[in-house]
C-alpha cells in the first residue's frame, strides 16, 4: 500500500484545531489541492500526496489544512500505488 497517496475514501491521522489538538482519525470524503500551504480553497481532486498543500474534507462534518495531516491509514481495499 503507498501511504503517501491520499484518495478519497482513505483513513487518515490528522490534528483537530489548526493542528493543536490531540490526533484523531477520520475517512476522506473530498480534496482539494491547493497553490500554498493553509489556503482554505483549491482544485477538487480523487487523490493527492501526503506532502502537497491541499484541503480535506472530512466525514466527521470538519476539514483540515495539509499541515494538520499525520499520515494516511494504510487498508487492504486501497489500490496499490
Amino acid at each position: 500500500m503507498n501511504t503517501n497517496i491520499i484518495r478519497v475514501g482513505s483513513a487518515v491521522i490528522y490534528r483537530p484545531v489548526w493542528g493543536s489538538a490531540p490526533a484523531t482519525t477520520a475517512r476522506v470524503v473530498g480534496i482539494e489541492v491547493t497553490e500554498r500551504p493553509n489556503q482554505k480553497y483549491g482544485v477538487e481532486v480523487e487523490a493527492v500526496h501526503l506532502n502537497s498543500h491541499y484541503v480535506l474534507s472530512l466525514d466527521n462534518n470538519h476539514w483540515c489544512y495539509s499541515t494538520a495531516v499525520d499520515g494516511v491509514i494504510s487498508t487492504h481495499s486501497e489500490p496499490v500505488s
